[in-house]
Order: structure tokens, then C-alpha cells, then sequence
């Protein structure tokens, strides 16, 4: 069964803190290496990352390839944003800011590498004057 039944699930409330503001408390507005793994929502987070406002060199997140039709049931206001959907869009918004994509497998699962290249590195790279 896709989604699974809502009666066999239990509700767990937890404190969290949005990434902003976690930066934010730690000063923080630059990252070498930020992985992600929250379970078929790493989209999610993504959006809500202000890449104007933080530089992520290196960023991994989970590669989900399940339809956008398996978080219906109990998602259905932000379906479009999660599975192939949600991995779409995040893909474009990386791509927007200069990220390389490249799929990995390794011990720790099957996973997307997002690259930036700083603009000097572009500048040797490509030799612009």
C-alpha cells in the first residue's frame, strides 16, 4: 500500500528549528559540506535555503525516486513538491545557482552531490579575462 494506513501511524511532536535560524544563532554564512536526510522531504529543505544569503560549497540529499502520487495520501496539499516532483524542482533551483548534480552510491545510500564552483574557480577554469 502506498503511503501506508494513517491509522497505523503515531503522531510525535519535537522541537525543531529552521535552518535560517540556526545560521543565524551560529553566525554561520558560509559551509563547506551540508548533508540532508530527512526521509523523502530533503526537497523541502532545500527551499527553504536562501543561497543568496548562504554559500554551500558542497551539498548532499537523498535521491527519491518514488512518484509524487506515494505522499498523496497524507500530503496532498504539498504533493507537487515532494518524490520526482519535489526532486525536479530542487534540482532547477541548484542548477539556478551554478550546482553540478552527480548521483553517488555509497555505504550511506543513493544520494545526490551538489557542487558549487566560486566564480574565481570559473574564471581559471574557463580562463576569462
Amino acid at each position: 500500500m502506498i503511503g501506508g494506513d494513517k491509522s497505523d501511524m503515531v503522531k510525535i511532536t519535537a522541537n525543531s528549528i529552521r535552518f535560517d535560524t540556526l545560521c543565524s544563532i551560529l553566525n554561520i554564512s558560509e559551509i563547506d559540506y551540508l548533508q540532508i536526510d530527512t526521509e523523502g522531504f530533503d526537497s523541502e529543505i532545500i527551499d527553504m535555503i536562501d543561497f543568496n544569503t548562504y554559500t554551500i560549497h558542497q551539498l548532499r540529499y537523498e535521491a527519491w525516486g518514488f512518484d509524487t502520487e506515494a505522499f498523496t495520501k497524507h500530503n496532498e496539499d504539498k504533493a507537487y513538491k515532494l518524490g520526482k516532483a519535489g526532486m525536479e524542482q530542487t534540482a532547477n533551483k541548484l542548477a539556478a545557482y551554478r550546482y553540478t548534480l552527480n548521483n553517488i552510491s555509497d555505504e550511506d545510500g543513493n544520494d545526490i552531490i551538489a557542487s558549487r564552483k566560486c566564480l574565481e574557480e570559473l574564471i581559471e577554469f574557463y580562463k576569462i579575462t
